[in-house]
């Protein structure tokens, strides 16, 4: 089997970070270096001790690992594909969400369901 086959397997956030680190033949240290942080969180991601990071820090790793977000995120399995510009929206959208209510959160789908309807009928 060969790398990018593991690479391509790989199923979560921690897994394609180390994989992809071991790969490039990078330390801990220079992964935390690159993004900003501590080498131990670098390791926690790896290890999946820690929740997904925030949209800014998985852009860092994914520069630092020379990825797309999308690939780090477990949303398609080309490590290149190109960028989804929405990408950086939808990720701060859900971790904002992620911290409502369950009741809030139904309001927020409302919310967006409510704004779809009204550009469908502009004609958006």
């Amino acid at each position: 089997m060969q790398q990018n086959e593991l690479l391509t397997n790989a199923e979560t956030l921690g897994a394609r970070i180390k994989q992809r680190r071991d790969e490039l033949g990078k330390t801990l240290q220079q992964i935390a270096d690159a993004v900003g942080i501590a080498k131990s969180t670098v390791q926690r991601y790896e290890n999946d001790a820690i929740g997904a990071p925030k949209a800014p820090v998985v852009s860092k790793i994914a520069d630092a690992l020379n990825v797309s977000e999308k690939w780090l995120m477990c949303q398609t399995d080309d490590m290149h594909e190109g960028e989804d510009e929405d990408f950086e929206f939808k990720y701060a959208l859900f971790d904002e969400a992620a911290e409502l209510t369950p009741e809030n959160r139904a309001k927020l789908l409302e919310m967006a369901k409510f704004f779809k309807q009204q550009q469908e009928k502009d004609g958006h």
